[in-house]
């Protein structure tokens, strides 16, 4: 009788044990998602500056919430491509692997 309550008073610490390490992990994850969602923010509120400046036709300098009239838009602007610019055509034809092409071989000659 006592080794069947030292087995399960050592199955509750085990499982104590487990939830424990599961929380203090979960809280890390909380917070890593937190952080991210932060980011993720403060990256939209510039996307969303930069795409409201195109829209008007100028471009502020960072930190100044004034626009200035004699900026003009970059021509070579890594973001604004990907918006605003058309779409590259598909390939007419796809490129295929010769390495994939299935070829079978002649049938044997039957014997004789």
């Amino acid at each position: 009788m006592l080794s069947l309550m030292i087995f399960v008073f050592l199955c509750f610490l085990g499982m104590l044990g487990m939830l424990y390490f599961m929380l203090r992990n979960q809280e890390k994850m909380c917070q890593t998602l937190r952080e991210e969602h932060a980011q993720t923010r403060l990256l939209l509120r510039a996307l969303e500056s930069r795409l409201e400046n195109t829209m008007r036709g100028t471009v502020s300098p960072v930190g100044l919430d004034s626009v200035r009239e004699t900026e003009s838009i970059p021509q070579h602007d890594p973001l604004l491509h990907l918006s605003f610019d058309e779409p590259a055509a598909p390939p007419s034809k796809p490129a295929t692997d010769p390495a994939l092409e299935l070829h079978m071989d002649d049938p044997l000659p039957a014997r004789e």
